[in-house]
């Protein structure tokens, strides 16, 4: 189950992807800009060159840009997905109170163990708490 210590870690992660694409872009931008004002001198003719292999980066640096942007609205769409399964399991949850059967959103009554192993990552064990062995054994002893 995703957490919010993993959701923080994993939006601050793709904020520093994008601010170490971003920046180099802003600087290769400038640098146009600056040379593109000089292109029609002869003697820059060198520098432009130079530049279009910064362009072809740039572009590249854009295309990942672009996918980094698809898999964080994909990360965020999964991170919602499963905020909501939290919000289910802290919500008001019918339970009976003699056989301890759980009433789903459909209002059919789930068995305890079925209703969390559906709504969550949690596995089951059974055994006896102390009580309920001493219980069952009083009720051995006596038959």
């Amino acid at each position: 189950m995703i957490t919010l210590s993993l959701v923080t870690l994993l939006l601050v992660s793709l904020y520093y992807v994008i601010k170490q694409v971003i920046s180099p872009l802003e600087t290769i931008d400038r640098e146009l800009n600056r040379i593109g004002a000089l292109a029609h001198d002869e003697l820059f003719g060198n520098e432009i060159k130079r530049l279009s292999g910064s362009v072809k980066k740039l572009e590249r640096a854009m295309a990942d840009r672009n996918l980094a942007e698809v898999e964080r609205e994909k990360t965020i769409r999964q991170l919602r997905e499963a905020l909501e399964q939290i919000k289910t399991l802290k919500g008001f949850i019918p339970i009976c109170a003699g056989c301890k059967k759980i009433r789903d959103d459909q209002g059919y009554w789930e068995q305890l163990e079925s209703y969390l192993a559906a709504h969550t990552d949690a596995t089951f064990s059974h055994g006896l708490c102390p009580e309920c062995f001493e219980k069952a054994m009083a009720e051995l002893d006596s038959k």
